[in-house]
């Protein structure tokens, strides 16, 4: 029996001496989630809007057009579950905190990352967010999620091909792609995969929202809500119950918050086929023009929130 032990422990120790050599050579790939981590642990005192959201947002703002210090902490697939984490992580760090922008998007109240498709990014909140919110051992791996093909593709493309692997400014937007998608047909698709007719997290996702405006607060704060701008294609086929409740929940917190505010660009005619990078996402131009739009509210927000001051101080 010690033989066959033996054997074994032969057998398996150089498998596990490389599965430990591949573990940390993944973990030192540069990617966004640790660069916006230590974006945040150095310069949270100074941040003044702080974005957050999914892909919508990481597209879609660009703090280079935003007044004042700004950092976009979005990224693709981020659930608020988890804007709600990041935001708790440095909530003690961000002293100069005015604003808190979060995209709410049509799918935003139904779903999270952890039982979506792109569950596996769930790994990346926990090594290089250093977050601990996952119960599942394997969350808190390279080797034992995602693919033994893409762990190997992604040494090649960093350690052998030198290739660029954090996708983001320094401000956090991410680079836009150079291959703009057919906008029409990924509008119709990008609809049908967002409407959800499970409303199990529903109580669930509007209470994380309650919690970060709670946050913000308690900073003297303000929350801007805002629905991303899409393409026809996307918002005539949306779920009518789906975005209803969602428009209706948002007004309610809006209702009962005197630091939220809210607003819609879902139909917003001033954004063309040009400003789209599918039938959801802005490529460059149209972040440019978004997020532009998005300073003025938040310039208009500070007008409102100063004359509130000089009311009360006379």
């Amino acid at each position: 029996m010690k033989k066959i032990l033996k054997k074994i422990a032969i057998f398996l120790l150089p498998i596990i001496v490389l599965a430990l050599v591949f573990e940390v050579l993944l973990r030192r790939i540069p990617n966004e989630y640790a660069y916006k981590r230590h974006y945040m642990e150095q310069h949270a005192d100074s941040i003044e809007t702080l974005f957050l959201g999914s892909s919508h947002a990481y597209l879609g703002i660009n703090p280079a057009f935003i007044s004042g210090n700004s950092f976009n902490a979005a990224i693709s697939s981020q659930s608020i579950d988890y804007d709600l984490e990041i935001l708790k992580k440095f909530a003690p760090q961000l002293t100069h905190l005015k604003h808190v922008v979060l995209p709410i998007s049509y799918f935003t109240l139904f779903t999270n990352l952890s039982e979506a498709s792109e569950s596996w990014r769930v790994k990346y909140y926990m090594l290089y967010f250093q977050l601990h919110s996952s119960k599942r051992p394997t969350d808190y791996t390279e080797i034992l999620t995602g693919s033994l093909e893409l762990n190997i593709k992604r040494l090649i493309l960093y350690y052998l091909l030198k290739r660029e692997s954090v996708g983001c400014t320094a401000l956090g937007w991410q680079i836009p792609f150079q291959k703009m998608q057919d906008v029409a047909a990924t509008g119709l698709e990008g609809a049908k995969k967002h409407t959800n007719k499970n409303r199990a997290l529903y109580e669930t996702q509007k209470a994380i929202l309650n919690e970060i405006i709670s946050i913000a607060k308690q900073k003297n704060a303000t929350v801007l809500f805002y629905t991303p701008p899409a393409y026809p294609t996307y918002y005539n086929h949306l779920d009518t119950a789906q975005l209803s409740l969602t428009l209706r929940t948002i007004d309610q917190l809006v209702s009962n918050n005197d630091n939220v505010y809210y607003h819609n660009f879902l139909r917003d005619s001033s954004f063309t086929i040009q400003d789209f990078y599918d039938g959801d996402h802005m490529n460059g131009p149209g972040a440019e023009i978004l997020s532009k739009k998005i300073d003025t509210l938040l310039r208009d927000i500070d007008a409102v929130k100063l004359q509130q001051q000089v009311n009360v101080s006379r």
